[in-house]
Order: C-alpha cells, then structure tokens, then sequence
C-alpha cells in the first residue's frame, strides 16, 4: 500500500505561491516557479505561477494519456503543451517562465523519479536513506557569486535579494544548468533512476524551500526529515522552517531572501496483509 501526503505554503511575503504539488494517480510532483526580479522583462506576459499551474495541468493530462511514459517523455511532452498555451508570448529569452520538477510514479514493482534543477529527492530503500539532487544550477550560482573577475557581481546579487542576473547565460545549455522552460529537451537533461518498491519504505519530494530544513538551515538530518514527514507529516516540516527562518531573522544574519514558498511530499510504502 501507498500512501501518499502534500502540503505547500507561499513564502509570508509573498502575494502568491509559486510552488506546487500534486497527485494525478500513482503519479506525484512538486515544482518550484522562479521568481523573476522585479523591472525584469521575461518576453512573457505571464509569471512563475501561472506557468507552474499550466505545466501542472499539462502533466496530468500527458500521464493520464501515456500513464507508462518515461518521465523524460512525460515532462518534455507537457512543456511542449505549454508552448501552446502562451504562442504570443517571446519564449526565446533565456529567462522566459521556468520551474524546478521533481516526479514520482510507482506501482507494484518499481518507483521511477525524475528530479531537474534544484528540487530533492529523499529515499529509504532497505534501511539506507539517500538524497537525490540536481546540483548543477548551484555550480553555477556560485560560480558567478564568487568571480573575483566581476567587480559588480556582489552588488548585482544584493540589489536582487539573492536573485543572481547572470544565472541566463547558462540556462538550458550544455556546461549550464537545465530546468523546465520552453524547451523541451531540457526534461532529458534531468536525473532520472528507480526503485524497488518491495524495498522501499518512503520517498519524499521537496522544494528548496522545504529542503532547506537541511542544506541551509540544519535543523533536520535527511533521516530526521524522513522519519518527521512520516510522523508528523509535511504540513509540520514548512511549520519548522518558518520557525527557524523567524530564528534567523532575528540574529540579522540573513543573506539574500529569508523565506521562500515551501512544498513537501512524501510517499509512504507499506507491505499489503494479506
């Protein structure tokens, strides 16, 4: 038996949520909007939300019709749908709407997941727990953060809340970083892998905003954050890290955004009685 348990939230300084999860069947995602800086022309009249629910929908409608697709084809097909929904919109540039993806699918014999950009994935498969991440987006970052060649590189950043101007030059592009955007071959860039299931006991998918609970803020272990999802669940994890963002604020050592919108799901496999 599979279980399966969602939550999300806006960051609290936000006017929307730029994340999003969701279950279409035995299929389960999370994906995360980038959020454009404000005064920056994207050539798309619509933003991180909207393309987010668009790919949202499209990847329910492409698994709902191929429900044994390769995750690759599943992702690639439904961003080519979404071509289809703005065609007046310039979808050439470089920063046109993009999203962070993670999927789950899993039936009786395996688990297939597909993680692009910076989302995680967090296993257990017979005791050993492991996280999956996409890190070629934060080589990237902090490659232009910290090139002593750029005098203006600082100052750009900080006048962005964290937002790094440069990151386009590398988007979707061999020795770049590759996220869902208009191009669909950017979905066969992604890490890809299964599971057994007979040897799987939970499996969660995560925003940054909710995996900073341990890569940034380090008030879980990736065990402990299993182990909390399946206790408590992942309305509990987003409550935890306001709780340690609020902390952090108030030290006033805070460096780019404080909060970020924050999705969590986690699938949790149980043997069948018979």
């Amino acid at each position: 038996m599979i279980e399966v348990r969602l939550a999300t939230e806006k960051a609290p300084d936000r006017s929307a949520n730029e994340d999003a999860v969701f279950r279409a069947g035995n299929l389960v995602g999370v994906l995360d909007g980038v959020t454009q800086p404000a005064g920056m022309d994207s050539g798309c009249v619509h933003g991180a939300a909207w393309y987010v629910g668009r790919l949202v929908a499209r990847l329910t409608e492409q698994h709902t019709a191929c429900p044994s697709a390769d995750l690759p084809d599943l992702l690639a097909a439904a961003i080519a749908d979404v071509r289809t929904d703005h065609p007046q919109c310039d979808l050439a540039r470089p920063n046109t709407p993009a999203a962070t993806v993670c999927l789950v699918r899993a039936n009786a014999e395996r688990i297939d997941y597909l993680v692009l950009c910076d989302t995680t994935l967090v296993y257990e498969v017979s005791g050993e727990v492991v996280a999956v991440t996409d890190d070629r987006f934060h080589r990237i970052i902090n490659v232009l953060r910290h090139t002593p060649s750029d005098p203006t590189a600082a100052q750009s950043v900080a006048a962005n809340r964290g937002y790094t101007p440069g990151k386009w030059a590398y988007t979707n592009r061999d020795g770049g970083y590759w996220i869902a955007a208009a191009d669909p071959e950017a979905a066969h860039h992604a890490i890809t892998g299964s599971l057994p299931t007979s040897e799987t006991r939970r499996v969660a998918l995560l925003t940054d905003g909710a995996s900073c609970a341990v890569d940034s803020l380090n008030i879980l272990d990736w065990p402990g954050l299993l182990k909390l999802l399946a206790d408590e669940g992942p309305a509990e994890l987003i409550r935890r890290v306001r709780t340690a963002e609020d902390n952090l604020a108030a030290t006033g050592q805070v460096e780019g955004k404080l909060h970020d919108d924050a999705t969590a799901a986690v699938l949790l496999i149980t043997e069948d009685q018979p």
